[in-house]
């Protein structure tokens, strides 16, 4: 069976040891995923259990694509100084916010574009208000610095729809990642369907009882999409 175009979300909205809770649902899936995100509750939940983000990559390790979402917005000497970090770790794929500005600024202090994945319209409905009213500003921004990816919310098939148009036409590689599957009212396939590269998918896989079987379910969707 090929790898789904999913990227599955390690939010731990669970009591369980993270670490154990992760390597549970690593074991059970990293055959069927394209790959899977952390973010800071993961992050958090770690550091009050005595475990850093060297213990999880280790839980990682071996794992193509892992995509760091702390959602990095700050000055550059910050945000590359976190990279930095993340990267000592183990880490090489990072989602940064553009609409501090900055971003030049930051792969000519050195770091690489092709680790960058930048906010282009988020899933929830607060995404409306501002992003989402740039999102081709930064779709292009990803375009013009090399940037390996753009998130947009998979409940915005239009703007996934516009985003891959304008990437077609620019010629790039960018990849549209899409949150919002299942709990956040997308449906799995949606974002692929509109253009999308990948769909990350979190609770509706993660809090099931038996992970495996859940993305096998959701395969026939991915088939058909």
């Amino acid at each position: 069976m090929h790898r789904l175009p999913v990227i599955l979300a390690l939010d731990p909205f669970t009591n369980e040891d993270p670490l154990e809770w992760v390597d549970g649902i690593v074991e059970a899936t990293r055959d069927l995923v394209s790959g899977y995100k952390i973010g800071l509750l993961l992050a958090l939940r770690l550091l009050e259990k005595g475990y850093s983000l060297r213990d999880l990559a280790g839980k990682l390790s071996g794992v193509e694509l892992v995509v760091v979402d702390f959602k990095l917005a700050d000055i550059p000497d910050v945000v590359a100084g976190a990279i930095d970090v993340l990267g000592d770790h183990g880490y090489r794929k990072f989602i940064v916010h553009p609409f501090t500005g900055g971003l030049r600024e930051l792969v000519e202090r050195g770091v690489d574009p092709g680790d960058l994945i930048l906010v282009a319209s988020m899933s929830h409905r607060g995404s409306t208000e501002f992003i989402d009213k740039h999102w081709r500003d930064f779709v292009e921004l990803a375009l013009d610095i090399g940037a390996w990816g753009v998130v947009i919310g998979a409940n915005k098939p239009g703007i996934i729809a516009g985003a891959r148009r304008l990437i077609d036409e620019r010629g790039g590689g960018v990849k549209i990642l899409s949150p919002g599957v299942g709990v956040q009212g997308a449906e799995p396939s949606t974002a692929i369907k509109s253009g999308g590269d990948y769909e990350i998918v979190g609770r509706m896989v993660t809090g099931s009882s038996n992970p495996r079987e859940k993305l096998l379910e959701l395969a026939e969707a991915y088939r058909g999409g």
